[in-house]
């Protein structure tokens, strides 16, 4: 029988402590967004991952964060039911209980005024993270997203994260130098080529062009210019454990 490598004990820990985190994100960022509702209480289960639902074709991947839950579910991690996932749309008053939100699809898309208010509000100064992908690296979604962080965000912009940022290291979980990507996207070896908005040291924004959901909800190539499914996964945890961080 194999035994079970340290790092897999250390990495079911952090996630754990992050999960502790996540719980008080929410508590500290609801009392800060509704003085007036301090008495009711932070709802009790797994905590939430959003998903964002907009006017485009958000549902292009559904089983894409189920898939990332059952992977937790599963050897090396075997954490149980600690997270979930909710579709909602930022106007949501819900949203505060979800520190990481996720955004995906593969055409245009935009968000109304109200919206984007709230998104805005939820980044800055709530300190929660949009982890967005273009289904399938489809250069329409990557346009609209481009154009939402300018309307959202106004005064920042994109930049690529750096090769040698903590988000790539095993210190936020696993080691992301050396990523498989599809065939359709060049069938490279290679760190994620992803892009990001830091706020205050936080990586409020992190974006990839290529696809991580679609490769998460299919396993398989089949024309997606995106990243092999176990590294989707690792670069998943990596964006949850750094969304936890303060």
């Amino acid at each position: 029988m194999h035994r079970r490598r340290p790092q897999f004990f250390l990495r079911t820990l952090v996630l754990l402590v992050a999960v502790a985190a996540l719980a008080l994100f929410a508590e500290v960022t609801r009392r800060r967004s509704s003085p007036r509702s301090l008495a009711l209480p932070l709802p009790r289960g797994p905590l939430r991952i959003a998903r964002l639902m907009h006017d485009g074709d958000w549902n292009t991947a559904p089983q894409a964060i189920p898939n990332f839950l059952n992977a937790l579910r599963s050897s090396p991690f075997r954490l149980g039911a600690a997270l979930s996932q909710t579709d909602l749309f930022a106007r949501d008053p819900s949203l505060i209980y979800c520190p990481l939100i996720y955004l995906h699809g593969r055409g245009a898309f935009s968000l109304p005024d109200e919206d984007l208010d709230a998104l805005r509000r939820h980044l800055v100064p709530g300190g929660g993270t949009l982890f967005a992908d273009a289904t399938c690296g489809r250069p329409a979604f990557d346009a609209a997203f481009r154009r939402l962080v300018a309307e959202l965000l106004p005064d920042r912009k994109l930049v690529p994260i750096p090769r040698d940022d903590e988000l790539y290291t095993d210190a936020m979980g696993f080691d992301l130098s050396q990523c498989r990507y599809t065939k359709c996207a060049g069938g490279i070896t290679d760190s994620p080529r992803l892009e990001g908005v830091k706020i205050d040291g936080h990586w409020a924004i992190i974006y990839s062009k290529y696809g991580i959901g679609c490769v998460l909800d299919r396993d398989h190539d089949g024309g997606c210019q995106g990243y092999l499914r176990n590294d989707a996964i690792r670069i998943w945890w990596n964006v949850l454990i750094s969304s936890a961080l303060p």
